[in-house]
């Protein structure tokens, strides 16, 4: 056991060496705010050949909203097929769902010449499978740091627009000023020289205009003294209208308010009136669509035997008379039930909130019905007792309810 002291200091050297590398990893994963055993996704980030990958290095922050998720494990270049990409692959930590419409741009800070990855938004779509490959958006360099990635798009585009203008300022300079700016200035110029020259001759005519201006002025302020005395005049008109006219057009303006209403609750029961009776109007109409064609063939049958005209009845004609009577009563009681179904039918169709509402008005159109109905029955019942005494001992039909048509 000669050796055993050296043995055993080699083995405390070991253990501290050990030790130590234990130590600086801890420490490093601690610092760098990562997990080596934690489980990770991988995804690819693509960036244009205009945008570039500036600042970005293997080992890059990886960052949603500003907080550290990954790193940059590599940078993959594809400069062909024409016009090119660079790819970026990223690793994430697996808890961050990143989906096919997120948002990553490049940031870098204001001092230094290194840039991170920012996922600005993670996006509301398809969950992005492992592997996959997301585009960055353009990140506006050192302006999107400065104005937030939101609103360095607008930017840009106010620094196009200054372009555009300085551009159009330049060829106002090279081109509007000298030929058609300075031409304008000369042509003003020789006029300003010609009204100095013609001075000389026109001042007498100024001094002769300004004189009867100054008299005129005087004229003026006699006839605003006038104006004055009439305005006041006006006043006094006005004080008179106010305290006495006013009163009467109040009280005429409220007699028209009134029989405006009148004329709309007139107006209102025109309409109610028109909608009941408009089947009634129809009916007339075409009573008398039959009877002018009754008249004609009347007309006509003159015309060919005008004997007819003095031809008198037999006695068995007379007989029928009360038939003709019960049934002409049927058709117009028919006549006035089916006017007062229609009625009936045209209010429920275009006045049904009224017809709900409104009791009076339900009450009448019930009252119609039930009268039309009434009339219908009794014309039946006496045309049936006609034709009962008619046929003597043969058998009659007993007519139907009403209510039953």
């Amino acid at each position: 056991m000669a050796d055993g002291p050296g043995y055993s200091n080699s083995v405390r050297a070991g253990a501290f060496l050990i030790s130590a590398v234990v130590l600086a990893l801890a420490v490093t994963f601690i610092l760098e705010k990562s997990n080596p055993f934690a489980s990770k996704n991988h995804y690819k980030v693509a960036f244009t050949m205009d945008d570039g990958v500036a600042g970005l290095e293997e080992g890059a922050e990886v960052r949603v909203s500003g907080l550290k998720v990954g790193k940059v494990d590599r940078i993959q270049q594809e400069f062909d097929p024409a016009p090119g990409r660079i790819l970026v692959h990223v690793s994430m930590e697996a808890d961050i769902k990143v989906r096919t419409d997120a948002k990553v741009i490049r940031a870098q800070p204001l001092l230094g010449n290194y840039s991170w990855l920012n996922f600005t938004n993670l996006g509301t779509g398809e969950p992005l499978a492992e592997g996959g490959i997301i585009d960055a958006q353009a990140s506006g360099g050192l302006l999107a740091t400065i104005v937030g990635p939101q609103n360095s798009a607008r930017a840009n585009q106010m620094f196009e627009q200054l372009v555009m203008f300085t551009g159009t300022l330049e060829k106002f300079s090279k081109d509007t000023y000298p030929n058609k700016v300075e031409p304008m200035l000369s042509s003003a110029e020789a006029t300003m020289s010609s009204v100095r020259e013609e001075w000389g001759k026109w001042r007498g005519k100024v001094g002769g205009i300004l004189d009867s201006t100054e008299s005129g002025t005087r004229k003026f302020d006699q006839t605003m003294d006038d104006v004055k005395v009439a305005a006041k005049d006006a006043r006094e008109t006005l004080a008179h209208v106010r305290t006495v006219n006013l009163e009467q057009v109040d009280k005429l303006l409220a007699s028209g308010q009134a029989g405006a209403d009148r004329l709309a609750s007139a107006m209102e029961r025109i309409d109610t009136e028109l909608v009941q009776r408009l089947p009634d109007v129809r009916a007339v109409m075409a009573d008398l669509r039959e009877g002018a064609v009754q008249a004609k063939l009347l007309t006509m049958e003159a015309r060919r035997s005008p004997w007819k005209i003095f031809y008198r009845p037999s006695g068995d004609e007379l007989a029928r008379e009360n038939l003709y009577e019960a049934a002409r009563a049927f058709a117009i009681a028919s006549s006035d039930m089916r006017v007062a179904g229609e009625t009936l039918e045209g209010t429920l169709r275009q006045m049904p909130e009224r017809f709900s509402s409104d009791p009076k008005f339900r009450e009448e159109l019930k009252d119609q019905v039930v009268r039309s109905m009434q009339r219908y029955e009794v014309a039946q019942k006496q045309l049936f007792d006609v034709l009962k005494a008619d046929l003597g001992d043969a058998k009659v039909p007993e007519p139907p309810p009403a209510g039953s048509n």
